[in-house]
């Protein structure tokens, strides 16, 4: 069964290095969930009975049934295998050959715990932003086109090595955070891993955040509003003076907001919460906004002087020029 197992896995792009790590059965399970494409099914020398209820299996499991024989078969399913069997023996130039027995036994419906592994979904994550990272099977470039309206840039997204080529992704050093945590995902790494790795299980703001195709900012921090049964995220950058938050609704959501906390503006805000909401983040931002302040003023003090600087260089070059120009003229006369 072993030998089986691990035919299947390589079949579907999974490494050596993953199989010894994560091992077959957990893998197994993997793969019910998170494929890049459909596994085509052939079942043959079932009775009527037998099949439909062989196949219900197959559907619960996302397979595909197939009604043709042909190479495109990933898996050829026979009630008992024979070896001297010519049909098995071709499938076997193009599938992996199952007993109904074995398929069962790899195919039985299970529930999700994908995201329990720590191998696969990192508890050194914060849980905001813990997601179960794709493995090798996933190690291809996807191209997908820019969201903008007036850029028409096609840009390269792995989600295995969880990369793009998109200007955010690059020049935010998103890579400075580990696979398998969102804030390294650029909105092009996001709409790809929602579209094509399927995850479950998700909540709240990791959820919202999964779904949402704005810009990410890189940090982030959480406040406590009376009243309210969630967090209001914050996200920001540093050295810039505003940041997004994300303030929960009804049906485990959230709505996006911004506010300048250097003057204290808010860009938009939820109704009825604005004084709460203005002193949770002046409280939160104080530090930021006191460097914020002294690097201001270390700047301006910086060009003061730079000023006076240019200044001094100017007269100098003056008296200089003057100095050259009543040389030439004393040695002319």
């Amino acid at each position: 069964m072993s030998v089986i197992q691990i035919d299947l896995l390589k079949k579907f792009g999974l490494s050596d290095d993953e199989i010894n790590l994560y091992g077959t059965d957990f893998l197994l399970q993997y793969l019910k969930f998170h494929k890049t494409r459909k596994i085509g099914v052939f079942f043959s020398n079932f009775n009527n009975e037998e099949l439909t209820t062989i196949r219900n299996v197959a559907i619960l499991n996302n397979l595909t049934n197939l009604t043709n024989f042909s190479n495109s078969i990933d898996i050829f399913c026979v009630k008992e295998i024979f070896n001297d069997d010519l049909k098995i023996q071709e499938a076997q130039n193009f599938a992996i050959v199952l007993s109904q027995a074995d398929f069962l036994e790899l195919f039985t419906v299970s529930e999700y715990l994908i995201n329990k592994n720590e191998n696969i979904c990192l508890n050194s994550i914060r849980e905001e932003f813990r997601i179960v990272k794709p493995l090798s099977n996933f190690d291809f470039i996807r191209k997908v086109q820019s969201y903008s309206e007036e850029n028409n840039a096609i840009y390269d997204v792995n989600l295995y090595k969880g990369t793009c080529s998109c200007k955010d992704y690059i020049l935010s050093n998103r890579n400075q955070f580990v696979n398998g945590d969102l804030r390294r995902y650029c909105k092009h790494l996001r709409d790809s891993y929602n579209t094509s790795f399927s995850p479950k299980e998700l909540k709240g703001i990791n959820k919202y955040f999964i779904r949402e195709k704005f810009y990410l900012k890189l940090n982030f921090g959480k406040i406590k509003i009376q009243g309210l049964d969630n967090y209001v995220y914050l996200a920001y950058n540093n050295n810039e003076g505003n940041c997004d938050f994300y303030f929960p609704t009804k049906n485990d959501s959230f709505e996006k907001y911004g506010y300048d906390y250097e003057t204290k503006y808010f860009y938009d805000k939820p109704y009825g919460y604005a004084t709460i909401l203005r002193k949770e983040l002046d409280d939160y931002f104080r530090t930021k906004r006191k460097f914020y302040i002294e690097r201001q003023n270390s700047k301006q003090k910086k060009d003061s002087i730079k000023r006076e600087e240019q200044n001094v260089n100017n007269v100098v070059g003056c008296f200089v020029f003057i100095i050259i120009i009543v040389s030439i003229l004393y040695s002319l006369f």
